[in-house]
């Protein structure tokens, strides 16, 4: 897929703020906590799309749970744990 910078609706001027991605037959929304961190994500087509990751940070802005949405019925869960120093200690699907 390419995209053109028209392609991209930003909530402000930068990159890391992207709120909706659209190229036509596609779109992607993100919502974002106070700090900045991708909370979800919804992809489909225009006017219908679905939930497809949530994701749960800890007090110290670390993902610690992510659920992606696989199928109607299924999901992946990633949870993750962390050293005292917040290098990733383990990760599980």
């Amino acid at each position: 897929m390419t995209l053109s910078p028209e392609d991209f609706a930003h909530a402000s001027g930068s990159a890391e703020d992207l709120a909706a991605l659209s190229t036509g037959t596609y779109v992607e929304e993100r919502d974002y906590d106070l700090l900045g961190n991708v909370t979800t994500v919804r992809r489909g087509a225009p006017g219908s799309t679905r939930l497809r990751e949530t994701t749960i940070y800890d007090g110290h802005n670390r993902a610690t749970n992510v659920v992606r949405r696989v199928s109607a019925t299924e999901s992946d869960v990633v949870a993750r744990t962390y050293f005292p120093g917040g290098q990733l200690q383990s990760e599980s699907i």
